[in-house]
C-alpha cells in the first residue's frame, strides 16, 4: 500500500493550505451548514435527500480542537463513495500465472504458455458471488508478475503471447460480460508493481546473482526471491521499462492514437507504459465502478526504484471513468491488513491527511493506514493539512492466506467468514473478498458451497427484522430536531433519521411483545457526517433498564453482536457520545444470527 508522507514543519504547511484553499471552498460553499447550535442549522438536517458533498476540509493552523472536531462532523461522502459503502460486499478474483505455478507472486519471467485454463467458466464465478448476496467483483487484470488477462498493443507479455485459444483470449472481457449478465457492479486491479518489465541487465547482473548467493549461503528467500531462484535461467518477458531510470518526457496518452479522449503528462517509461495500458482497459471494457491500485514497489529494498505518477493515473481514472471508486486513491483507504476486518475500537470514514487539500487526488493519511487509532479526536490537530472522508475497504482472502489457488489450501469456515462480515460491513467499512479460481478456470466445489453457505447466513439473519411493527419514542429528558422523529429509525431508509437535539439521547423501542435476539444493527445518516463515537443498548427486564451492550463509532452501519441472547419487549438505544453535532441515526434493526 502507498504509505504516508513524511512529516512537514509548520510553515510548508501553511504554504500549501495558502496554494489550496480555492480546491476545497467550493466543497464547504453553499453546503447549507450553519454555526453549531444554531437551531436553523439543525432543522431537517437528517433528512435531506440531496446533501451537498464536502469530502474534504482544510485545517487552518488558527483552528482550536473544537473547531477542527466540528470540522469533521461536517465532512461527508460523494455520491461515488455512498455509492461504494452502500455496495457492502465486493469480489476479488485473483487468477493468473500463478494459478497454474503454485506461487503467491511471480517473477515476470514466466511462459506465457503457463497460464492455461482447460475450462473457463466467468459465469460461474459471477454466480458464485451473486448467490452469496456480494454486488461487486474485482479483477486482477495483471498482477506483480506484470502477464497481462487481455491483449494490448504496447505488451508482448499477456494472454495474447499464450497459445492458450491461440492467443486469442481475452479474460477480462469473459469477466465483464459475465458480471454485468449477473447483475454485477465491475471493478478492476491493474498491478503498478510489474516483473515482467523489470530491466534485463539488472536482472541478470544483480538481482538474480544476489539471489543465488543468499540462496546457496544457506538464507531463507522471500516469496518473490524464491520465484526469481526458480526463473534464473529465464528473462523477464517485457522491455525492460520498469525502474530503467528514463528521463520523462512529454507524452501523449495513448501513444498509439484513437478516437477517445487524449492526455499529455510527462512521464517516463514505465508510467508511460502503465498507462496506455490502463487507458486501453478503462476504455474497451465498459464501465467500472472501481479501480484498485496500491503502491506495491517490491524491488525498492534490491536497488531497483520506479516512482508510479498517481496524480495522473487519477486524472485519467476520473476523466474516463467518472463513477469509478479508487481504492488506493482519493475514494477508498486500505484497512491495515489482510484479514478481511478492521481490528480498530472505531473506525472513522474522516481521516487527517498530509498534503494537498485536493479532492480528487492522493491521500496520505498523517497517522499511516495500519495503527489502532488513525482518526479519532485526539489525531484531529493541527498537525495535519486537511480532513477526508476516506473509507476504509477490508481485503480478505477466502482461502487462507492465499490470493491464488492453491490445491492444498482448504477454504476458511463459516465462522470466519462471519466474523469477518461483522467486523468489516458490520464495523463501517466495506468487506472485498478474494475467491481464487483454479486451475481449470473454475471456482472450485468447496470453495462455491462455502459462499452459497455465507450468502445463506446473511439473509437468515439480516432478512428478519425482529423489530417489525414496533413504534419509537424519544426517552425522558430527550427530544429530537424538527423533522427527524423517532420513527425514522423504522422505515428502512438511509435517507431519514432520528437526531436528538444535542451530542447526546436516549430512544426507546416498543416491540409491542417479547422478542428474542443477539445483534443489533444500526445505521448513521452519512449524508450529513459521520458523529455517533460511544452507545448502548439497553434492554426492559420488566422492572428496570439493563445495559445489553455497548460500542464505539456506528457511520454507516454498526453491528452489534450482544454477548448472549437476550428477550424483551422493550429496548432503549442510548448515545452516549458525538462528535461536536448531533447525530443522524437512520437505521436501528434486531435480529437473530442464530449463534
Amino acid at each position: 500500500m502507498s504509505g504516508p508522507t513524511g512529516g512537514t514543519s509548520q510553515a510548508r504547511r501553511r504554504a500549501r493550505r495558502t496554494a489550496t484553499a480555492a480546491l476545497v471552498v467550493l466543497a464547504a460553499c453553499g453546503s447549507g451548514v450553519l454555526p453549531a447550535g444554531s437551531s436553523a442549522a439543525q432543522e431537517n438536517r437528517a433528512t435531506r435527500a440531496a446533501e451537498p458533498e464536502n469530502p474534504v476540509v482544510t485545517i487552518n493552523d488558527s483552528d482550536s480542537p473544537e473547531q477542527i472536531r466540528e470540522k469533521a462532523a461536517k465532512v461527508t461522502p460523494t455520491s461515488r463513495q455512498l455509492a461504494w459503502q452502500y455496495e457492502e460486499l465486493t469480489g476479488f478474483v485473483h487468477f493468473g500465472p500463478n494459478t497454474f505455478t503454485g506461487r503467491e507472486w511471480g517473477s515476470g519471467a514466466e511462459d506465457p504458455d503457463v497460464f492455461a485454463p482447460s475450462s473457463l467458466d466467468t459465469d460461474q464465478w459471477a454466480r458464485t458471488f451473486k448467490e452469496a448476496g456480494f454486488k461487486k467483483v474485482i479483477l486482477t487484470a495483471k498482477h506483480h508478475d506484470g502477464m497481462l488477462l487481455y491483449p494490448s498493443e504496447y505488451s508482448s507479455h499477456g494472454v495474447a503471447s499464450s497459445s492458450w485459444r491461440s492467443g486469442q483470449g481475452d479474460v477480462l472481457k469473459e469477466f465483464a460480460d459475465s458480471a454485468r449478465k449477473a447483475g454485477l457492479k465491475v471493478g478492476v486491479y491493474v498491478s503498478p508493481a510489474d516483473g515482467a518489465e523489470l530491466p534485463h541487465k539488472w536482472w541478470m547482473e544483480k538481482w538474480v546473482p544476489d539471489i543465488v548467493k543468499k540462496h546457496d549461503a544457506g538464507q531463507g528467500l522471500s516469496t518473490i526471491e524464491q520465484s526469481t531462484y526458480d526463473d534464473r535461467d529465464r528473462t523477464p518477458g517485457g522491455q525492460g521499462r520498469y525502474g530503467n531510470g528514463s528521463e520523462k518526457k512529454t507524452t501523449t496518452i495513448p501513444s498509439n492514437g484513437g478516437s477517445g479522449p487524449k492526455f499529455t503528462f510527462e512521464a517516463d517509461d514505465y508510467n508511460r507504459y502503465y498507462m496506455n495500458t490502463l487507458y486501453e482497459v478503462l476504455t474497451k471494457y465498459g464501465k467500472f465502478d472501481e479501480v484498485w491500485l496500491d503502491g506495491a514497489n517490491p524491488w525498492k529494498e534490491a536497488g531497483l526504484n520506479q516512482s508510479y505518477n498517481f496524480t495522473d493515473w487519477f486524472k485519467m481514472i476520473r476523466t474516463l471513468q467518472p463513477s469509478a471508486g479508487v481504492f488506493g486513491g482519493p475514494d477508498i483507504r486500505w484497512v491495515g491488513n489482510e484479514d478481511g476486518l478492521t481490528t480498530r475500537p472505531s473506525e472513522w470514514s474522516v481521516v487527517p491527511q498530509t498534503g494537498k487539500a485536493d479532492p480528487d487526488g492522493e491521500r496520505n493519511p498523517t497517522y499511516g493506514h495500519q495503527d489502532d487509532n488513525i482518526a479519532g479526536d485526539d489525531k484531529l490537530t493541527t498537525d495535519s493539512d486537511y480532513l477526508a472522508w476516506h473509507p476504509a475497504e477490508c481485503d480478505g482472502r477466502l482461502q487462507g492466506k492465499n490470493w491464488f489457488w492453491n490445491k492444498d489450501v482448504q477454504p476458511s469456515s463459516l465462522a470466519t467468514l462471519q466474523n469477518m462480515y461483522r467486523n468489516s460491513v458490520g464495523k463501517n467499512c466495506q468487506l472485498l473478498l478474494n475467491v481464487a479460481p483454479d486451475n481449470r478456470g473454475r471456482v472450485p466445489e468447496a470453495e462455491e458451497k462455502r459462499m452459497q453457505e455465507f450468502g445463506r447466513w446473511i439473509r437468515s439473519t439480516f432478512d428478519t427484522n425482529l423489530a417489525k411493527g414496533a413504534t419509537a419514542a424519544d426517552d425522558a429528558g430527550t427530544s429530537h430536531t424538527p423533522g427527524n422523529d423517532p420513527g425514522n429509525v423504522l422505515d428502512n431508509t438511509d435517507d431519514t433519521a432520528w437526531q436528538p437535539t444535542g451530542t447526546t439521547g436516549d430512544l426507546v423501542l416498543d416491540l409491542g411483545s417479547d422478542r428474542t435476539f443477539n445483534t443489533v444493527n444500526l445505521k448513521e445518516n452519512i449524508k450529513v457526517g459521520q458523529r455517533t463515537s460511544g452507545f448502548a443498548v439497553d434492554v426492559w427486564d420488566g422492572r428496570s433498564w439493563k445495559e445489553a451492550g455497548s460500542a464505539t463509532t456506528i457511520g454507516y452501519r454498526r453491528i452489534l453482536k450482544l454477548s448472549e441472547s437476550v428477550t424483551t419487549s422493550k429496548i432503549r438505544l442510548r448515545i452516549t457520545s458525538s462528535r461536536a453535532l448531533p447525530p443522524a441515526i437512520a437505521t436501528l434493526s434486531l435480529h437473530n444470527d442464530h449463534s
